[in-house]
């Protein structure tokens, strides 16, 4: 198999797979701080960094018209946007 025949046949599916997991790998952040009402070993700089990527790769799928990429990226921006107001409202109950 060629590589233009892997990416013809397969790669849509990957892609479309890793789309969808993308917004789910902050998930179990966000379980744990919830379910621990704690988020001592959070780092908000992460936190930060990672959403300004996340909302940067979302418009970057605007712009090349990709709606994979952007709506992708947009869920998973929101979903550390929710973990990190977990973080800071957990980790300040606990000051």
């Amino acid at each position: 198999m060629t590589q233009e025949q892997f990416v013809a046949e397969y790669w849509p599916y990957f892609i479309t797979a890793v789309g969808i997991l993308n917004p789910c790998f902050m998930l179990p952040q966000l379980w744990k701080i919830t379910s621990t009402q704690s988020a001592e070993d959070v780092s908000l700089i992460m936190l930060s960094l990672l959403m300004l990527i996340q909302f940067a790769f979302a418009l970057h799928g605007h712009f090349i018209g990709d709606t994979l990429i952007l709506f992708s990226n947009l869920a998973a921006g929101s979903v550390t946007v929710a973990t990190t107001i977990a973080a800071v409202r957990f980790g300040m109950r606990a000051a």
